[in-house]
């Protein structure tokens, strides 16, 4: 072969290769964008609350479908049924009729043309309704008591829901996306018993926002961005008739960064950091949650001074105090070194030596509080303590409250026995049908003592009946106190561990 053709085959050999090389660049798999995080931080805490769970706020807004609860009929079980009409009391089909329960909703139903709607199945125990319908104003009942087999008509009447609307903008009338819009309900009627507590948008691009079916009522608006200061809290009143609108506009705020670790000098992820200043007697505050790396970032702050705080479990918490915050100015620097603090640590059992599992442990000192449930085994363990005592309490369903206080802090192998309450049950008896009423067990003092109350409970039943469980062993006197009426007598009762005193008839009468 010549140097000629050896030099081609070269040339040839090398061709080929980047035409691989090109078709394999081809066949690589799509580039995947990549999506910001989402920022975390606490919302404006009014009162000084600074324990309030974060809110997530997403920077791909996204729609979202709303989950619907639906837990299997209970055998036996009660019914919330009724008839749901609009104000010129025309039947509206298709309500959605929600049961809620400690908080959750767990079963729905959809009235039928006639406006009529059937939740069945429903284990006894106290329940709010929801009722909402598109176009209308959401509406609710709380405090509704089922028993087996009880059926309990709750009907409603919904009224057309208001609207509001408008923009949010910065200094410079430029619009800020991802803003988040809140009405408040600022009373109890207006916001439905405590089923409805906000109504919330999100500006869009053009940093408009649209809040339907808004109940008629008095209402505390507030608009917020990461980047700017909150506005004002600023009072409104919503009607059906009339749309309500409102431009806010946001200052641009400072921020305040840094790093928190542990003793070791590594990074401590979620710790919430949260800071609060104070201005005419008005309490601001706002947080975040530290990152993997430990950092954290808190934007849209009021220019002054500040004190920030972390919270973190497991660890001590840790003040900074008089951080100078300016206006569009980032303040660095601001880290944390986080001390795991005190312990204490021990077993939860019931009087025969068993463990308890899930009871609650509470514990504060001074400057902490700490919560934790017990394992399988009944133990728990609880740190980040500064001081020197700690009070402690279990709480267990079933179990009378445990209380103990001033254990050394560091104290480990805590021998906690829970107690069986006993319960006491009856009927208030008057002229009509007392429903609502509260009961109370009080000590029988010794002389030269004021009595104590050592269990109470808000009693609501269609017939007057009454139980109240976990009370602690002893002798005690009952009373009943209800509205416009009084107890004719007291009675005294003795309970005992694991016992039931039932059959107690409480006579009432109108008071003159």
């Amino acid at each position: 072969m010549t140097r000629k053709e050896r030099i081609l085959i070269v040339l040839i050999s090398i061709g080929i290769t980047a035409l691989v090389l090109v078709w394999i660049w081809h066949q690589r798999p799509p580039e995947i964008p990549q999506i910001p995080p989402p920022v975390v931080r606490l919302p404006v805490i009014e009162n000084g609350d600074p324990v309030k769970p974060p809110e997530v706020i997403d920077t791909q807004p996204r729609e979202t479908t709303p989950i619907r609860i639906q837990l299997p009929d209970v055998p036996d079980g009660g019914s919330i049924q009724g008839k749901v009409v609009d104000a010129g009391g025309g039947p509206i089909h298709n309500a959605t009729l929600t049961a809620i329960r400690d908080g959750q909703p767990v079963k729905y139903a959809f009235t039928d043309k006639e406006g009529i709607y059937v939740i069945s199945g429903l284990a006894p125990g106290r329940y709010d309704i929801r009722a909402e319908r598109e176009g209308y104003a959401t509406a609710g009942r709380s405090g509704i008591q089922l028993s087996k087999l009880q059926k309990e008509v709750v009907d409603f009447e919904l009224v057309r829901g208001g609207s509001f609307s408008g923009s949010v903008v910065d200094e410079s009338e430029e619009p800020i996306l991802n803003a988040n819009v809140t009405l408040y309900a600022s009373s109890a009627r207006d916001n439905l018993q405590g089923l409805v507590r906000s109504f919330r948008a999100r500006t869009n691009q053009d940093g408009g926002f649209r809040i339907d079916n808004v109940s008629p009522g008095e209402y505390i608006a507030l608009a917020q961005h990461e980047a700017h200061i909150p506005s004002e809290r600023t009072p409104f009143t919503i009607d059906n008739e009339n749309p309500t609108t409102h431009k806010f506009v946001l200052e641009t705020g400072g921020s305040v960064s840094g790093t928190v670790t542990d003793l070791d000098g590594g990074p401590v992820a979620g710790v919430q950091v949260w800071l609060s200043s104070v201005e005419d007697t008005i309490i601001f505050s706002r947080g975040a949650r530290t990152d993997a790396d430990g950092k954290y970032v808190l934007g849209g702050l009021k220019p002054g001074s500040v004190d920030i705080r972390t919270l973190a479990p497991g660890f001590v918490a840790v003040t900074k105090r008089d951080i100078q915050v300016f206006k569009g100015r980032m303040t660095e620097g601001i880290d944390f070194t986080l001390d795991p603090g005190k312990s204490i640590s021990g077993v939860v059992v019931n009087s025969a030596d068993e463990p308890v599992k899930n009871a609650t442990i509470s514990a504060n000192d001074t400057k902490s509080y700490k919560t934790a449930k017990t394992d399988e085994k009944g133990q728990f363990a609880l740190n980040g303590f500064s001081g020197d005592k700690v009070n402690l309490s279990v709480r267990a369903p079933g179990y009378v409250l445990f209380v103990k206080r001033n254990i050394p802090a560091n104290t480990d192998e805590l021998h906690l026995v829970l107690r069986k309450g006993g319960s006491v049950e009856g009927q208030a008896i008057s002229d009509v049908v007392l429903k609502s009423f509260v009961v109370i067990l009080y000590t029988i003092p010794e002389a030269g003592r004021q009595r104590r109350i050592v269990k109470q409970k808000i009693s609501s039943d269609p017939e007057g009946y009454f139980k109240v469980k976990d009370i602690p062993g002893g002798i005690y006197t009952l009373e009943i106190h209800a509205k416009d009426y009084i107890q004719v007598s007291p009675e005294t009762v003795e309970i005992r561990e694991g016992t039931t005193v039932s059959g107690l008839e409480m006579a009432m009468r109108a008071r003159r």
